[in-house]
């Protein structure tokens, strides 16, 4: 389940989205709902979220600015902008901080849980990626001291080229002063 945090100026729309979308059904879990950029930032400085759907033009701190600031000191939070206006430069901002998609108003619950679920779909693949790579390290980590003593036996039977030498010394963390 992703946790995602709901951001809108408009009680209406925040209720609406949060009533209407079956969240649990679509893989997600909604941590929360906030009325404007600034009580966001508060709210994921505490609580971290994978998800926030956040309207552009709000009061004290608006969604692209929420947007900024997550790209910034949230890397791994995903945004998707549902907003009212279709202007250009608002897109071409949101491109800028990988915003994952830009809604426009009016949405219905069918096509706001298709996002959701393409969505879902890509954290799930970062996920599994991230895991993967986790994995990969972990082994090459237990495996190291048998490829540092496979690569002293092959440099004491001179078997190792002199840039491939200090390629090993480097990957391997093997210091050898004199």
């Amino acid at each position: 389940m992703y946790k995602v945090l709901l951001v809108d100026d408009e009680a209406l729309i925040r209720e609406a989205i949060s009533e209407n979308t079956r969240w649990k059904e679509l893989g997600y879990e909604l941590m929360g709902t906030c009325k404007n950029g600034r009580e966001a930032i508060e709210r994921l400085d505490q609580e971290e979220a994978d998800l926030v759907l956040t309207d552009i033009c709000m009061p004290y701190v608006d969604g692209m600015e929420l947007t900024r600031y997550l790209y910034e000191k949230h890397k791994g939070v995903k945004v998707i902008i549902i907003s009212g206006y279709d202007d250009f430069e608002y897109a071409k901002t949101a491109v800028k901080y990988q915003v994952m998609d830009y809604i426009l108003k009016p949405i219905t619950a069918k096509e706001l849980a298709q996002t959701l679920t393409r969505v879902k779909e890509k954290l799930d693949e970062e996920r599994f990626q991230r895991s993967d790579m986790k994995r990969i390290r972990g082994a090459y980590m237990s495996n190291l001291p048998i490829l540092r003593g496979r690569f002293l036996n092959s440099l004491l039977m001179g078997n190792v080229g002199a840039q491939e030498i200090q390629e090993k010394l480097k990957d391997y963390k093997i210091r050898l002063n004199g």
